[in-house]
């Protein structure tokens, strides 16, 4: 027995919207993908921002970078109420590497850090490449389960 003309119809219109539900699928996660790094950098820019002020007020009360050169954990430790990140490189005015990765990313937000109207250093963040924390990864598989998911129910529907 061959299939009707209404089997093969709806099999053409199930296969059709199957495809652009998988499409629309891998669109969001995409965009979802994309959008969120766009929003974990400019969160990183704006703490960026207020480590550049308080690195500013520890140089002025030290007076040089030896306060942290070397120290690592130091700059974390003055970053620690901002951001705890191991991307952060602080340079001094000559942009020299003071402390942290030597080979900061051309990309990578980097802002001046100013003692009365003078730049006396750089603190640079190289951007985001991958999520790492877990709760930035638990949050991207609940993104893509819940795309699917409205996926299926679309074809569904």
């Amino acid at each position: 027995m061959r299939p009707g003309i209404t089997l093969k119809l709806f099999l053409a219109i199930l296969a059709a919207s199957a495809a652009a539900a998988a499409a629309m699928a891998v669109a969001t996660r995409l965009s979802f993908q994309s959008g969120f790094f766009g929003y974990l950098n400019q969160v990183e820019a704006q703490r960026l921002d207020a480590l550049t002020a308080a690195l500013a007020d520890e140089y002025r009360r030290k007076g040089d970078w030896n306060f942290v050169r070397g120290n690592y954990p130091r700059l974390r430790e003055l970053a620690a109420p901002v951001q705890s990140i191991q991307r952060l490189t602080l340079l001094d005015a000559s942009r020299r590497t003071v402390v942290g990765n030597p080979e900061l990313p051309a990309d990578a937000a980097v802002r001046p850090v100013v003692v009365d109207d003078r730049i006396v250093g750089w603190i640079g963040a190289a951007p985001f490449r991958r999520l790492s924390s877990a709760a930035d990864l638990s949050f991207q598989k609940e993104q893509l389960r819940a795309s699917w998911i409205i996926a299926a129910l679309a074809l569904a529907l």
